[in-house]
């Protein structure tokens, strides 16, 4: 079994936290997208986040490869709250020092209004867990957010510090079995 977790190429406003504001890939997110899935594979499923930067990538590749396609809002990108849709220079004008503390420890400093890192955390890994549970190798068309918190998992990598893990556009996370063991007993 094969799990491939792929973060959506560039999109539109690559400079805000568009965590649930719906936005496009770009020209060069498209090329970055069919690039990084043209590759051997054994997925026997797509799985997307509802928001079309990922959604509209997954639809026409489990169109291409003749994959069945789920919409899981659970590998959706955090709720930024007040945040979402601005970029950092926008928000340092009203909320400067929420931002730097988010920036520095972002499991004890919540957007206003959005999403907890604790909450996201929760519905991400019962997203993890049942796909480790379909014994079936998977690709995931997902967000920064949600491959940070399953690095930090399977890696054993302090969450607060989950700012610090990079996370390019269509990067892909590859976790094959049987690494995957003990993450089924968890």
């Amino acid at each position: 079994m094969q799990l491939d977790l792929i973060r959506h190429g560039e999109i539109e406003d690559k400079y805000k936290y568009c965590g649930v504001t719906d936005v496009k890939l770009t020209d060069v997110g498209w090329q970055q997208m069919l690039k990084a899935c043209d590759r051997p594979n054994n997925w026997k499923k797509i799985i997307t986040s509802p928001l079309s930067r990922c959604r509209v990538f997954a639809e026409h590749l489990s169109e291409v490869l003749e994959l069945p396609l789920e919409t899981d809002s659970r590998w959706q990108e955090m709720n930024f709250g007040r945040w979402d849709g601005l970029s950092a220079l926008e928000i340092m004008e009203f909320d400067e020092k929420n931002l730097q503390n988010f920036w520095v420890n972002p499991y004890k400093n919540n957007p206003p209004g959005g999403e907890s890192l604790k909450s996201m955390q929760s519905r991400v890994l019962q997203a993890w867990q049942d796909l480790l549970h379909s014994q079936k190798s998977s690709l995931v068309i997902t967000h920064g957010g949600p491959m940070r918190i399953i690095h930090c998992h399977v890696d054993n990598y302090p969450l607060h510090r989950l700012m610090n893990i990079p996370m390019p556009y269509a990067g892909m996370q590859s976790y094959k079995h049987p690494s995957l063991n003990a993450e089924l007993s968890v």
